[in-house]
């Protein structure tokens, strides 16, 4: 048994702030705790004290206990709370979908990285992350950083990566046929703002949804189209020119077609020296191709009767391949109301 002579034998504790507060222990017979040294306010007795600490910072209390002589000296026990460190600086990250996806970076020491609130697990360390995400929205994640002296970590900063949507950019079409000296018209869709490419002199405008193409060779038209928040999407096109287009009836070949305008049927007579068979095509003004037909020749005579009834009313062109080229022609559809199907 010890006697009054020796205080209790204690060890001071320490702890970061949020975590549990060590119980303070000391090895002696009938031991008392104060709070001062002057041993005037008494704290608890027995070997073991859970003190009340609400706050980070340096706690000192006194312990002696009771021998044959009576109450021995008091012997300080220090209790340490550590304050946690501050927060790490996050750096959020916004982009555009397609774009190249950055790195995520945080100032701060020992930073480790969660993905969920309740910090399960570390998925990186260090002040970089590379997070590999490629998905529309917004990804969340969790960074605390640690002092290398006390051993405490911080709470968690919240840093996000969004990655928002592109405009998916369409054309009226992606394929335009025209003869040289005619125009098309090119419309886009699904953005708010509109750039077009090349910026040659066929194009009579360069922004907006609706231009009018005219080149005199076969050229590819790009647009650009940003949505409201800035991102961007592209769209291409080509418009094919018939720089090989017969331009004038020689003098052993003619073609007629009729009657045009028309209201449901025309006749193509095409006279020609050539033997080999031709082919028409007859095409929208998107350029689509809607009907081709090959037609032999019948003592160098080509005839053939088409059938547009069922087409809408418009402007369609037909084309004439021959082996020695191709003869572009127009048709007008304009189908009287009793003769509409």
């Amino acid at each position: 048994m010890a006697t009054a002579s020796f205080p209790p034998e204690v060890s001071d504790e320490e702890a970061c702030y949020g975590d549990a507060i060590p119980a303070l222990t000391a090895i002696g017979d009938d031991v008392k705790w104060y709070s001062d040294s002057l041993l005037i306010n008494i704290l608890d007795s027995g070997n073991t004290y859970n003190p009340p600490v609400p706050n980070a910072g340096t706690y000192i209390y006194y312990v002696t206990q009771l021998g044959p002589c009576g109450e021995s000296p008091a012997e300080p026990v220090v209790l340490t709370i550590h304050a946690l460190p501050e927060l790490p600086i996050a750096h959020n990250q916004a982009i555009c979908h397609g774009d190249s996806v950055p790195s995520l970076t945080a100032d701060g020491y020992n930073i480790l990285w969660y993905n969920h609130f309740t910090l399960p697990y570390v998925i990186n360390t260090g002040n970089i992350y590379n997070t590999g995400d490629d998905d529309i929205g917004v990804h969340t994640y969790y960074i605390t950083q640690s002092d290398s002296i006390t051993g405490c970590t911080s709470n968690a900063t919240t840093i996000s990566l969004t990655i928002q949507p592109s405009p998916l950019i369409t054309l009226n079409n992606y394929n335009f046929y025209i003869t040289q000296g005619e125009s098309v018209t090119i419309k886009a869709y699904n953005a708010v703002t509109y750039t077009w490419e090349p910026v040659d002199g066929s194009l009579n405008t360069t922004i907006g949804s609706t231009v009018f193409a005219s080149p005199d060779s076969t050229t590819v038209y790009t647009v650009i189209g940003t949505n409201s928040i800035g991102c961007s999407g592209t769209a291409s096109c080509t418009v094919h020119v018939d720089e090989d287009a017969i331009s004038e009836i020689e003098t052993e070949e003619s073609l007629l077609i009729s009657p045009n305008p028309t209201e449901a049927k025309f006749r193509i007579e095409y006279n020609s020296l050539q033997q080999s068979p031709i082919q028409v095509h007859i095409r929208n003004t998107h350029g689509q191709i809607l009907v081709v037909k090959e037609i032999y020749s019948i003592n160098g005579k080509f005839n053939h009767v088409f059938d547009i009834g069922n087409f809408a009313d418009g402007m369609y062109h037909v084309q004439i391949v021959t082996e020695k080229g191709i003869i572009n022609r127009k048709v007008v559809l304009r189908q009287v109301m009793n003769n509409k199907r």
